[in-house]
This record gives structure tokens, sequence and C-alpha cells, in this order.
């Protein structure tokens, strides 16, 4: 049933990892537009800076997730590859 060998799960923690960084992205848009009419007044002003801080936050937050997620992805993929070369030597 669960086959930690197969390469499917790479992909599925993949398209998580991008996925997150696209609502965290998204998210910080949605707070600065949330934080600019007022609907829910984080930093207690209401000037465009917040329209600008958030969607910025949210992208640094996205881009920390991303990068070591992307590494353990690529991580992960060497060592299934080394693994498939060390267990059938001779396929290739």
């Amino acid at each position: 049933m669960f086959n930690e060998r197969d390469p499917k799960w790479l992909k599925y923690y993949k398209n998580f990892i991008v996925a997150t960084f696209w609502v965290l992205t998204v998210g910080g848009l949605v707070l600065g537009i949330c934080d600019i009419t007022a609907i829910i007044d984080i930093l207690y002003d209401d000037s465009i800076l917040d329209l600008v801080l958030w969607p910025v936050i949210g992208f640094i937050l996205g881009f920390v997730q991303l990068v070591p997620g992307m590494l353990i992805v690529n991580f992960l993929q060497n060592v299934q590859a080394i693994r498939d070369t060390v267990e059938n030597p001779h396929s290739n």
C-alpha cells in the first residue's frame, strides 16, 4: 500500500512545497488588501504602505519556505537515484 521508494511521493511533496509558497504569497496580498481597507487593521494605520508591506512579507516567508523545501526534494531525489544504482548496478 505505502511504498516509500515510489517517486510519486517526491512529486507530491514538491507540489506541496510550491503550493505552500503560493498560498503564503497570496495570503500576504490578501492581508495587505484587508489591512488597507481596514477590514482587519493589523498595523493600526490605513496607508498604502500596507499594500506593499504585506505581500513582500508573504513573498519572503514563502521564499524562506521554498528554498529549504526544494533543497530537501533535491536531496531525496539524489538519494533515490543512488539507491536505485546500488540495488540495480547493471540496469544502466
